[in-house]
């Protein structure tokens, strides 16, 4: 597959195509970005860092840094203070995630991720993500 991107111009701008995420996630607010089927997230207070590869993922994430995997494309996601259960069944789901519970949807394989106390999400524009972080 073909993947164009461009180099930012500011190392707190990330441009992601296609398959690639971008979450700002946990307390230190990280821009994390995952290509292709693999990721790190630093999420959480413990901002431990894991690792989802093919479509297999361990979530440990929030205050109660409950373990949460998703396999195949379904997952669910105990997230946040609320520790709200929440699915995503085929290439789309709803994350209501963190104090401020935000609704947020990730459709195919472009995802948006705003899962903590303090920042809000970046804008979806088109099919991929343009990510500012300050």
């Amino acid at each position: 597959m073909r993947m164009f991107v461009r180099i930012p111009k500011h190392l707190s701008e990330e441009l992601q195509v296609l398959t690639t995420a971008q979450h700002n996630v946990g307390p230190s607010n990280r821009l994390l970005t995952h290509t292709g089927t693999t990721a790190q997230h630093n999420v959480g207070p413990s901002n431990s860092l894991l690792t989802h590869t093919g479509t297999t993922a361990q979530h440990n994430v929030g205050p109660s840094n409950s373990f949460l995997a998703h396999t195949g494309t379904t997952a669910q996601h105990n997230v946040g203070p609320s520790n709200s259960l929440l699915t995503h069944t085929g290439t789309t789901a709803q994350h209501n995630v963190g104090p401020s519970k935000r609704l947020l949807t990730h459709t195919g394989t472009t995802a948006q991720h705003n899962v903590a106390p303090v920042k809000d999400c970046p804008l979806t524009r088109g099919t991929f993500l343009l990510a500012r972080n300050g």
